[in-house]
């Protein structure tokens, strides 16, 4: 991880020579180190779907559905 945090901020800092990137509405700050997330805790923090609980397809699809996520 740390040699792609190291290349983006790198190319970020030769082409706009800040880490800092407009995009949108928003900034994007490419500087080291970025936050480590995992995967599990942020699917959860941001669907409410405890990939724990997924068992099978079928339970995947009514979890998708009650987050309100659409199939395919």
């Amino acid at each position: 991880m740390e040699m792609v945090e190291n290349l983006f901020s790198y190319v970020a800092l030769e082409i706009q020579g800040t880490t800092e990137i407009p995009y949108g509405d928003q900034v994007i700050d490419f500087k080291p180190p970025w936050p480590r997330l995992s995967l599990s805790e942020e699917l959860y923090r941001s669907s409410g779907i405890d990939i724990d609980e997924l068992h099978d397809e079928e339970s995947l699809i009514k979890k998708n559905r009650f987050a309100g996520f659409g199939r395919g």
